[in-house]
Formats: structure tokens, C-alpha cells, sequence
């Protein structure tokens, strides 16, 4: 198994299994002010598609997949689908894609990511709703960078198409 990348073609059903459970575990109704350091799974799992297979996954898909996650949040519509096509538009530069190839960078990567996608989101939420989130949600920041390495580990070896021979 190549680390660096999935290789081969990725089985689709496997793949719309790990998207819907991203967004299902944020889709799950709980009160914020309890779980702020719940981690956004969809913009993990979109980070670590976009690291490894950034010729399949781009910035349409990042619209596409952020509207999802906003109609399932319930957040208005398009502050998602912003916040996803900045980071893969950040993540898909060249220079970043040759910047992220050890572990330690890809979650300092991620962090800078999840913080970006935070920043992105309490902004449109302060233009919106006119207040300023609390300080505290950029703690999930913190927990997504710890559960990193287990969840890069998992898609890697339930996105890798299986050969038998």
C-alpha cells in the first residue's frame, strides 16, 4: 500500500460510505455549548480526500459537498461551500501539495485548515447573526489534529481498492 497517495480507482460505495458518515457525525444534533470541541469530520474527510486524490476531488466538488453540510446543519446556505472551496483552493496549490508530505506537516496542514474553516465560518456567522461566536469552538481545532493520524490510517485502508489475486 502506497502511503503517500490512494492509488488505483477508488470503489465508489466505500467512498459515499466515509462522505455520508463525515457528514452524519455532523449532522448530529448537539448542544454547542457541550461539544465545542467536536471537530467538523466533513471538512476532515474532505481535507484528507483532497491530500490524496486532489485530481478527483475539486473545487465544484467542494461546493457541492459544502452545500450538503450546510443543508444538513441547518447553517445558511453557502458558508460551508465558501469555507470548503477556500481550503481546497489553498490545499491544491502546488507549493501546498509538495509541503504535505510527511505526517507532521499534514497536521499542522490540517490545523491550519480546520482553524481556516472555523475563522471562515465565525465570520459569516458574526456578518449574519451580528454577534461574535465564542472563542472556545477553536478548540475542535485541537481535538481534529489529535484524531488525525487515527482517521488518516482508517480512510487510507478503507479507501484502498482491494486486489485479489
Amino acid at each position: 500500500m502506497n502511503d503517500s497517495n490512494l492509488t488505483g480507482r477508488l470503489p465508489l460505495i466505500h467512498l459515499l460510505i466515509t462522505l455520508a458518515a463525515a457528514l452524519l457525525l455532523d449532522f448530529i444534533p448537539l448542544p454547542a455549548d457541550t461539544f465545542f470541541w467536536m471537530p467538523s469530520f466533513s471538512a476532515m474527510v474532505w481535507f484528507f480526500l483532497i491530500l490524496r486524490r486532489p485530481q478527483n476531488f475539486g473545487l465544484s466538488g467542494a461546493f457541492l459537498f459544502g452545500l450538503l453540510v450546510d443543508a444538513g446543519t441547518t447553517s445558511p446556505l453557502g458558508q460551508h461551500a465558501l469555507s470548503f472551496v477556500l481550503m481546497t483552493f489553498a490545499i491544491q496549490l502546488p507549493q501546498t501539495q509538495a509541503s504535505l508530505k510527511t505526517p507532521m506537516r499534514q497536521a499542522l496542514g490540517l490545523a491550519l485548515s480546520l482553524l481556516f474553516n472555523q475563522a471562515v465560518l465565525s465570520f459569516l456567522n458574526a456578518v449574519h447573526d451580528r454577534q461574535f461566536t465564542h472563542p472556545e469552538i477553536f478548540t475542535s481545532v485541537l481535538t481534529g489534529v489529535l484524531l488525525w493520524p487515527l482517521l488518516d490510517r482508517f480512510l487510507l485502508t478503507f479507501l484502498q481498492p482491494r486486489r485479489f489475486k
